[in-house]
């Protein structure tokens, strides 16, 4: 029988055929004055940039995001269910990179989450997430690995697993999703 290790969040791993130590590299990659840029940043900037480039709309609340020949500015506000699952129709991925201001998290995210969810099962889109390291808390190791408990010590951290545990849930009618976690952002 074949170990299988557990997702914290609900369904099994894959089987871990090979492991491979994780090089201790400068998380920094360019520091100009008081602006540092980490490599996992820069990783943020090549996806947008790739995505820029194959994207074919560009959602955006007032329709002003980017332009240029493979892109076309769609006008759309996350909260309405029925305009979102329209823009969708005919994606392959959505990236979901709505993030309300803090102090809206606990009564946006919830709905966010539900509209976004139902716009991937309607176009059979896979949803990509943008994500943070919240839901690991204060308490946490200082290394994290994927099947590192999800255990918030805020309010953000615990609105993040439930809208991580959500989007598990959407697997079991058949939404993929992936998640990419990055531990901190350009100071």
């Amino acid at each position: 029988m074949v170990n299988q290790k557990h997702n914290p969040i609900g369904g099994p791993f894959m089987p871990t055929l090979f492991a491979v130590p994780f090089p201790i590299i400068d998380p920094v990659a360019v520091s100009l004055g008081p602006v540092v840029i980490r490599w996992y940043a820069l990783a943020y900037i090549v996806g947008i940039l790739i995505g820029w480039r194959i994207a074919v709309r560009a959602v955006s609340r007032r329709g002003d995001g980017p332009q240029g020949a493979n892109i076309t500015p769609v006008a759309c506000d996350v909260t309405d269910r029925a305009a979102l699952v329209a823009a969708a129709q005919g994606a392959d991925v959505i990236v979901h990179a709505v993030n309300p201001a803090y102090h809206h998290w606990a009564r946006l995210l919830p709905v966010y989450t539900e509209n976004v969810i139902a716009a991937g099962l309607s176009s059979g889109a896979t949803v990509m997430i943008p994500s943070n390291v919240y839901n690991f808390g204060a308490n946490s190791p200082t290394v994290l690995r994927r099947e590192t408990a999800h255990t918030p010590t805020t309010k953000k951290g615990a609105l993040r697993v439930e809208m991580e545990q959500t989007f598990a849930g959407a697997a079991q009618r058949g939404l993929r999703t992936i998640i990419l976690r990055g531990g901190d952002f350009m100071e």
